[in-house]
């Protein structure tokens, strides 16, 4: 084909004409992935940042909830260990208890009064147990005290280091720094000295599983749970009534009021009793008490030269030993206990309480006995303190921990800032390509991005978990006596200024870029091909602003 004709067709031909808008369109999409390419890396790199901030705080509120929890568990344990004793006593008081029943209602079937007598030595050995274990619960009970005052002090510190541990060196890869900073105190968590009344209270429920816990040991029987809780619920009152008494400590002073106890056997002493029956249950304690004086080899007097009961017993001649002493002197004391009610009995009622006289009669039956028990828990006592072992001042020391008064969820000592600084120069790189994304070739090479060096932040919390407003959540002290401590992240909400977090966290000697004046710089903008109008520059304006008060990024 001549060249003449092949230049025509060439001419003439459409071949390839797409390609000319190809190339050009090639040429954007490049320029638009380096764009895209570059913003993506500053976006990775931020959230990478946020990611490093939300760790850092969420770790350190849950390390302080942990240590929440830990003294809440002290507590518990501090409850367990009294409870001991609180055990111990309720047995005793039910048997002193007892013994003042029996010699009360022996006029009824007197061998009765024959149980009287055991159940004060009962008494007298769990006396002697718990004399013995007084001093191990009062030792045990300061230093788990003073624990609590170590965890209260070393949380913050150990959580600072723990968060950085746990999450700071996961991101090492683009995050230079990472700090923590406790809007809340730095030396302890928000405790309190809490009540000895509340610890005693406690210890009575303690006591009551620790009591159904024996007796399926001993195999007397399991006791389900809910009986267990039930029989808590008990001893937490009994132990109330008198925490100075069950457990040694508190503000509650005195013998514990259980006159609900000895109303049902007032009620029999009133209906059946007489006065006549008042001297034989007398005569039958009287002779208990012979029959022992004789087997000891010692001389007991109870009457006078004409066989009146005397109003107290004496003891003269032979010599006992200190355990067969101890039960003479309990014996006697039921044998002048019953003189005197005898006594009392015959002046106010004569030969019976009769219809209009039985409230009243029913009164001095419960003053009786109550009367009694006081005697025998007396008598308890001075015998146990011819034992080495006493009392010991110890428990004065003794307190278990509670939430500081002004503290609640949501409260300022709750709060935790995290923070993260990235590596800047890796934004070189996003910067470069976002620049050849936009045909600026000149500037390809330009330095990070204004607002690189700002650190990623966050804020999280530790709280209760509870439902219902804060006064119901720890009512009674409650907070501290349940493993519900827990952490959660939340929106900054400007507990301290910004500026003064980030300090504490330790970023701010990263920062070359204050963020005062680049939001001024921003709202001098000049207006130019490639600068924002006036809206934008507001918006930006307010979007800066909030960034530096709220945290808002």
């Amino acid at each position: 084909m001549p060249t003449s004709e092949r230049l025509r067709r060439l001419a003439r031909g459409e071949d390839g004409a797409i390609m000319v808008m190809g190339i050009f369109m090639c040429s954007c999409l490049v320029g638009a992935l380096w764009y895209l390419a570059g913003i993506g890396d500053a976006i990775l790199l931020r959230e990478r940042a946020q990611e490093a901030a939300d760790a850092m705080a969420f770790s350190d509120a849950a390390l302080h909830a942990r240590g929440m929890n830990l003294i809440v568990l002290v507590n518990l344990v501090m409850a367990c260990i009294l409870g001991v004793r609180v055990a111990l006593k309720i047995a005793r008081a039910v048997c002193l208890i007892a013994g003042a029943v029996f010699g009360s209602l022996g006029f009824l079937w007197p061998p009765l009064f024959a149980l009287a007598a055991p159940c004060l030595a009962a008494a007298q050995a769990l006396e002697m147990v718990i004399a013995s274990s007084r001093e191990p619960i009062n030792q045990s009970l300061q230093a788990l005290s003073f624990t609590q005052d170590g965890i209260s002090a070393l949380t913050p510190g150990a959580a600072r280091a723990g968060a950085r541990l746990m999450a700071g060196d996961k991101y090492a890869a683009a995050v230079t720094r990472v700090g923590v900073a406790h809007i809340g105190s730095e030396t302890s968590l928000p405790i309190a000295n809490g009540s000895q009344d509340k610890l005693c209270k406690e210890a009575g429920h303690a006591a009551g599983f620790i009591s159904t816990w024996a007796l399926g040991r001993a195999g007397l029987g399991k006791v389900h749970s809910n009986g267990a809780a039930w029989l808590g619920n008990k001893f937490a009152w009994v132990a109330s009534t008198s925490p100075q008494y069950f457990c040694e400590l508190g503000s509650a002073t005195g013998d514990p009021d259980l006159s609900e106890l000895f109303a049902e056997s007032a009620k029999d002493r009133c209906e059946n009793g007489s006065a006549e029956r008042e001297l034989r249950s007398l005569g039958d304690t009287e002779d208990a008490w012979q029959e022992k004086c004789r087997a000891y080899g010692v001389t007991c007097t109870g009457t006078d030269d004409k066989g009146n009961h005397l109003e107290k017993g004496t003891q003269t001649g032979g010599v006992a030993t200190p355990a067969q002493q101890a039960e003479l002197d309990r014996l006697r004391l039921v044998r002048d206990q019953q003189a005197r009610s005898a006594r009392e009995y015959e002046k106010r009622f004569g030969d019976g309480a009769g219809g209009g006289e039985q409230a009243e009669c029913r009164k001095w039956a419960i003053d009786d006995a109550k009367r009694r028990q006081r005697e025998q828990n007396a008598l308890a006592q001075q015998q146990r303190q011819q034992d080495p072992s006493g009392p010991s001042d110890g428990e004065n020391d003794v307190t278990p921990k509670k939430v500081a008064p002004d503290f609640r969820n949501g409260h300022v000592d709750a709060q935790v800032a995290g923070g993260a600084l990235v590596d800047a120069s890796r934004l070189r790189r996003s910067s470069r390509l976002v620049r050849i994304g936009a045909w600026d070739r000149s500037k390809a090479a330009a330095r990070p991005p204004e607002g690189a060096e700002l650190p990623s932040w966050a804020q999280a919390e530790f709280f209760y978990d509870c439902a219902g407003k804060w006064e119901q959540c720890n009512e009674d002290e409650d907070a501290m006596w349940h493993l519900k401590w827990r952490p959660r992240l939340r929106r900054w909400n400007e507990p301290v200024e910004l500026d003064a977090a980030i300090a504490e966290m330790g970023l701010a000697g990263n920062m070359r870029l204050d963020l005062a004046r680049f939001a001024e710089r921003a709202r001098a903008m000049p207006v130019g091909a490639y600068a924002p109008d006036a809206e934008l520059r507001e918006e930006l304006d307010r979007a800066l602003v909030a960034a530096r008060r709220r945290g808002v990024h």
